[in-house]
């Protein structure tokens, strides 16, 4: 039987560099420790996550959140828990964390947090989260390289309640969970020796 694999996730506000440094990360894996490394994203390119990509702006923020546990409930079942047990590494841009925060920012606050952890409890604990941070001034940057604006994007309001809930203790959303924060804020070489650092400081690797 095959030793049960890692679940890494990569969380944070839109433009700290989750998706160049979950790349950045399987390479390294792989590479240098032989893992055989599964990288995926959420909302999936499945059909629930493309329709939460092509029209989640139509939707109440309680029926979005419902949507995206669904997708994660049915890529955790199909593709995240089937690799664990085949013991490869799986690495996820966003995962639990990102839809209870942006579900709180949508909502205005934390009153329905409870609920929204309810409606997440058949999710699988990550070995590792990293929430990484940036300042806006960099995040800016981000954007003017992007070609084409997210959804998101264009609501800076909720990007700024998104950016001010990834800044506080993140044990409230996800109690329990192993996580560490890194800053990307440096150069794309020190930002993936911080996320290598954390996952030494876990045990997850030598």
């Amino acid at each position: 039987m095959a030793v049960r694999g890692k679940f890494i996730t990569f969380e944070g506000p839109d433009d700290v560099g989750k998706s160049t440094h979950t790349g950045l990360l399987a390479e390294v894996l792989h590479g240098r420790y032989g893992h055989e490394v599964l990288v995926l994203g959420l909302p999936s390119r499945g059909p629930v996550g493309i329709y939460i990509r092509s029209d989640m702006h139509l939707l109440s923020w309680p029926v979005a959140a419902l949507a995206f546990a669904a997708d994660r409930a049915i890529q955790t079942e199909t593709v995240i828990e089937p690799a664990l047990g085949a013991g490869k590494t799986v690495l996820c841009d966003r995962y639990l964390l990102s839809g209870l925060v942006y579900s709180c920012a949508r909502a205005g606050s934390l009153d329905h947090l409870r609920w929204l952890q309810d409606i997440e409890r058949r999710a699988t604990v990550p070995d590792l989260t990293l929430v990484m941070v940036n300042s806006e001034g960099t995040a800016a940057s981000h954007r003017v390289d992007r070609r084409e604006p997210s959804q998101y994007d264009r609501d800076r309001a909720l990007q700024d309640r998104v950016r001010g809930l990834y800044l506080t203790d993140m044990a409230k959303f996800i109690p329990g969970h192993p996580y560490s924060r890194v800053s990307s804020d440096g150069s794309i070489e020190q930002v993936a020796g911080s996320i290598l650092g954390a996952l030494q400081g876990h045990g997850l690797i030598p």
